[in-house]
């Protein structure tokens, strides 16, 4: 028979970090690690499966759980596990979860289930449900719980109904209802004697009957064909011996009335209104710090500022004194012109006057002197509170301070000064809703930097780059966190690092450029 299609009757997660929170409205199931140690997800579901009548054959029952989030690239095994006790998904916490029991029910998820079903086979499950061997409580289902490895399906109160979970069973039933008793078909003609069977064995000695009167002995009839052997009745007391009379032909027996038809199984109910969305849960706790990394190469002096202007020219030292006046020759008669005469030597140079002073220096130029890059390569999440950004990468430290192991997510400055400071981040998200947005935005010692934030909205599934550049004046040992924040929660917003073509390096989540002025 073809497979039957059913939906769950109830379904939830449950979380460790928030132990005594029900998330039974929620459109999402999650399993598996997300943060860190503490911070495990498991998915509980149950289907009604008591319209499969007792002794039927299950040839097959698989689950679908339609993966749309997958936060660690690679292969990570789920397993089935059968609970012990009932839940019910509008109570079920992780500390009243019912107690399980392991099956050989496990499936790897691996990353091209992305956006598709994911198939366990569960008909040894179901086949014991349906044979009575164990109480259908359900079943829980659990991720990679060591490591950080969260994967994310879309629960039955889910919007898009093709993403919801099923579980397709195909059975055989051995025994159908009883039909009609046919009518006595006519009674057939004798048929030819047939082999003389083997003797059967002897049946016990009845008891003996009183003797009866010997009667007259009648005349022997003749012998008619003998018929099919009449089924042996049970042994009467033994009666008188009378006269043995002709023997009667035995009728044949009529065929056997035909099975009636198997009734249609009825229809399946309507299934039942969803469930209003239950509130998100709180963001969970920030993973340990990375380690540190390499210090990177001193970046390269930056260029001398430009020369001063040219202090004023000396003052001109004094003329030397004029030569003495020879005396004056007699005044001859006036005759022609004479020739003029040679002119006098030159007096004496005059001494060199004093050097002037040297003019004032002019000011250095402004620079800027490279001082830190930073980076990170994961995805980062971000709740509706302010959301930690960590970096795991210093490729260029000179001057400043940032711990990838201890504290990924704070940058100190040692020395005191002006800082120009530029962020890159690649922003997206796993389920595009209209008005959502994504902010980021810096923290100086704790408080707001000034037009430091940016507010991107999240339109697309498509990654999508934000900038800010600004300066800040800093103190030594100063600090600065760089933050983000989204409107709506559990939909996958937050910085994405993208895995490039091959050849090509990996584009990180955020990239943070600071420079020093120089002095």
């Amino acid at each position: 028979m073809p497979a039957i299609i059913i939906s769950p009757t109830n379904d939830s997660y449950i979380s460790q970090f928030y132990a005594n929170t029900n998330f039974g409205t929620s459109i999402a199931l999650f399993i598996g690690m997300f943060v860190g140690p503490g911070d495990v997800y498991r998915s509980l579901l149950k289907f009604d499966v008591s319209f499969i009548p007792i002794g039927s054959t299950v040839t097959n029952a698989t689950l679908g759980l339609y993966l749309d989030r997958k936060d660690v690239s690679g292969v990570q095994p789920a397993t089935i596990y059968r609970n012990l006790a009932d839940f019910s998904q509008n109570t079920v916490t992780w500390n009243n979860a019912p107690p399980i029991v392991a099956t050989s029910d496990t499936v790897n998820i691996v990353d091209a289930n992305l956006n598709s079903y994911v198939n366990f086979n569960i008909t040894d499950l179901v086949q014991g449900w349906v044979n009575g061997f164990f109480s259908n409580f359900g079943f829980t289902v659990e991720g990679v719980e060591n490591t950080p490895a969260l994967c994310g399906f879309p629960s039955q109160e889910a919007i898009a109904p093709g993403t919801r979970p099923i579980l397709a069973i195909t059975y055989t039933s051995f025994v159908g209802p009883t039909g009609p008793t046919g009518a006595t078909g006519a009674t057939g003609a004798t048929g030819a004697t047939g082999a003389t069977g083997a003797t059967g064995a002897t049946g016990a000695t009845g008891a003996t009957g009183a003797t009866g009167a010997t009667g007259a002995t009648g005349a022997t009839g003749a012998t008619g064909a003998t018929g099919a052997t009449g089924a042996t009745g049970a042994t009467g007391a033994t009666g008188a011996t009378g006269a043995t009379g002709a023997t009667g032909a035995t009728g044949a027996t009529g065929a056997t009335g035909a099975t009636g038809a198997t009734g249609a199984t009825g229809a399946t109910g309507a299934t039942g209104a969803t469930g209003a969305t239950g509130a998100t849960g709180p963001t969970g706790a920030t993973g340990a710090t990375g380690a540190t990394g390499a210090t990177g190469a001193t970046g390269a002096t930056g260029a001398t500022g430009a020369t001063g202007p040219t202090g004023p020219t000396g003052a001109t030292g004094a003329t030397g004194a004029t030569g003495a006046t020879g005396a004056t020759g007699a005044t001859g008669a006036t005759g022609a012109t004479g020739a003029t005469g040679a002119t006098g030597a030159t007096g004496a140079t005059g001494a060199t006057g004093a050097t002037g002073a040297t003019g004032a220096t002019g000011a250095t130029g402004f620079g800027i002197v490279p001082t830190a890059r930073i980076s990170d390569t994961t995805v980062q999440l971000a709740g509706v509170a302010p959301t930690l950004i960590t970096m795991d990468t210093n490729e260029v430290l000179n001057g400043i301070t940032h711990d990838t192991i201890l504290t990924p997510g704070v940058i100190t400055f040692p020395t005191a000064g002006i800082y120009l400071i530029t962020y890159s981040a690649q922003v997206s998200t796993t389920l595009a809703i209209p008005g959502d947005y994504l902010d980021i935005w810096v923290e100086q010692n704790g408080a707001n930097v000034v037009r430091s934030n940016r507010r991107i909205t999240l339109t697309t599934l498509s990654p999508e780059v934000v900038t800010a550049t600004f300066i800040i004046t800093v103190g030594a040992t100063d600090f600065i966190e760089f933050f983000q924040a989204t409107s709506t929660p559990l939909v996958g917003a937050g910085i994405y690092t993208i895995v490039a073509p091959a050849g090509e390096p990996l584009i990180p989540s955020i990239i943070v450029t600071i420079n020093k002025a120089s002095d």
